[in-house]
């Protein structure tokens, strides 16, 4: 029996394939990855909340009482993820927008501190950090499609490269091939 491995070129076509065919699904409808990806997460808060409480049976009463508590909140979020996943990942597009945009800010007084070159890598990658939170702030509704489209081309990006990697495994020179290059 053969097992895909990392070094396995069948393990990097199969994954290679899958992600480009999630990135192409996401691509074909953007909007919607974030309320999917909300609802994903409140499923896996289900499912944690749901081992919780299975697991504090066999625990001691003060533990037994803590994870029961852990449990029936994971099981609360994950309902309201799912139930309310537009209103949760608006928010979570207002948050990442202040964070991004605070971070930018930050690490710009840092950099204008010590007098960095303006055209250095970190003052432009800041820049657009800045720029990215103030895009976030301002136009959440649109962040949220363009979010989508990030997250699909870097999938069909990432698909592109596991399949490039299969290739090479696939087809790596032999001991004793001769390379003339």
């Amino acid at each position: 029996m053969i097992f895909a491995t990392r070094k396995s070129g069948w393990f990097y076509l199969v994954q290679g394939i899958i992600i480009i065919l999630t990135g192409g699904l996401i691509l074909a409808n953007p909007n919607t990855t974030l309320l999917t990806m909300t609802r994903i997460l409140g499923v896996i808060m289900l499912i944690a909340g749901g081992l919780l409480l299975f697991s504090s049976r066999s625990m001691n009463d003060r533990t037994k009482t803590l994870m029961s508590f852990e449990g029936l909140v994971s099981l609360g979020l994950g309902l309201v993820f799912i139930i309310f996943p537009a209103v949760l990942s608006g928010a979570f597009i207002v948050i990442l927008g202040l964070v991004t945009f605070l971070g930018g800010l930050i690490n710009l007084w840092m950099l204008v501190r010590v007098r960095a070159k303006l055209l250095s890598a970190g003052f432009i990658r800041n820049s657009i950090l800045l720029l990215f939170g103030l895009f976030l702030l301002f136009s959440p509704v649109k962040a949220r499609e363009a979010i989508g489209v990030i997250i699909g081309s870097f999938a069909l990006l990432f698909g592109i490269m596991a399949l490039y990697s299969s290739y090479r495994i696939f087809f790596k020179k032999k001991p004793g091939n001769i390379d003339i290059n």
